[in-house]
């Protein structure tokens, strides 16, 4: 085998709301190991067509929903340092 490392392909089947979940802000930490897995050809991902479908059916509304809460934790965030950064300057007035 000319000193190459050969590894057997694993195939890997997620449903739709296991997808879903992998798409989420606080699951996501997976999808990027299964992206670099599946372009270094060590899985297939394998699927069918109804999950496509739901998937292409719902794309949009949840791009939304994780746009809309990563602006809502954003706009948390900003209102937080806006007041700390208020209380820390009251700190050191005379």
């Amino acid at each position: 085998m000319n000193g190459e490392s050969r590894h057997k392909k694993v195939n890997v089947l997620i449903d739709t709301c296991s997808w879903l979940d992998l798409l989420s802000e606080n699951i996501n930490k997976l999808l990027p190991h299964f992206e670099f897995w599946k372009n270094n050809d060590c899985i297939n991902i394998i699927t069918h067509k109804i999950i496509l479908e739901e998937w292409n059916k719902h794309k949009q509304r949840r791009k939304k929903e994780f746009a809309d809460s990563l602006n809502t934790k954003y706009r948390h965030t900003a209102e937080i340092a806006k007041k700390r950064e208020s209380s820390d300057s009251s700190k050191f007035r005379a």
